[in-house]
């Protein structure tokens, strides 16, 4: 689904009812960023997913846990979760409602969950009961009740901030997902490989590193001082 109709099926989704016009940009900036790392950290990794995108579950099962490994936990980038539905608008909105609700601490977990799950999701999503039922035992597992799932995945301000990061992401040039970005540049896709990645990453580390103070050097000819002459004696 290209990015132009998410919005709609995000409101679709909230209102519980069928419609295809899309809704008028917000004017305001992207707020609330999900992270991991630390929050004032010199380099910062952006990733528009959706957790029901194959090739998102194939990046994050694939490279993303090594990146988290030697770069996230190590405390040398920060990684930030842009939430785009991409593939199942519908599912993926929930899943993100649903690791909204479940709070900073929770979030990734849930997000970790739902690529697990991800086969089972979608096969429950193309059933004739739906998915609801996958959805809300994902919501359970991370203290979400059945009650709150669904205030969650029809909240204002979830979609708030699904149309905010689909502005983001069309200003950005996204077309899918994953996309990635290291310090607002965006990473050629022949480069999301771990060691692609890894060699961009160091460089921009390399590149966020104070530089060493300055120290001026004696010339080669001085002459020592000289030293102080005895006192005299008495």
């Amino acid at each position: 689904m290209g990015l132009k109709s998410i919005a709609a099926a995000m409101l679709c989704l909230a209102l519980a009812a069928g419609c295809n016009a899309a809704g008028k940009p917000a004017s305001d900036p992207v707020s609330g960023d999900a992270f991991l790392g630390p929050a004032n950290a010199k380099v910062v990794m952006t990733e528009f997913a959706a957790p029901t995108c194959p090739v998102c579950k194939g990046w994050h099962d694939q490279v993303f846990s090594k990146i988290r490994a030697n770069y996230i936990d190590t405390n040398k980038i920060k990684f930030v979760l842009r939430e785009l539905p991409s593939h199942n608008p519908p599912v993926d909105a929930a899943i993100f409602g649903i690791a909204r609700c479940a709070g900073q601490g929770e979030f990734f977990k849930v997000i970790d969950d739902a690529f697990d799950k991800r086969d089972e999701i979608e096969k429950a999503a193309m059933s004739g009961d739906g998915p609801r039922g996958a959805l809300t035992e994902l919501a359970k597992r991370h203290g979400v009740s059945a009650d709150r799932f669904e205030a969650c995945v029809k909240s204002p301000d979830l979609m708030k901030r699904l149309k905010d990061v689909e502005d983001d992401a069309q200003a950005r040039g996204v077309e899918g997902t994953p996309t990635l970005f290291i310090d607002g540049q965006k990473v050629p896709e022949t480069d999301y490989m771990y060691d692609a990645l890894s060699a961009r990453l160091d460089a921009a580390l390399a590149a966020a590193a104070p530089a060493p103070a300055a120290t001026t050097p004696a010339p080669a000819d001085a002459t020592p001082p000289a030293a102080p002459a005895p006192a005299p004696s008495n």
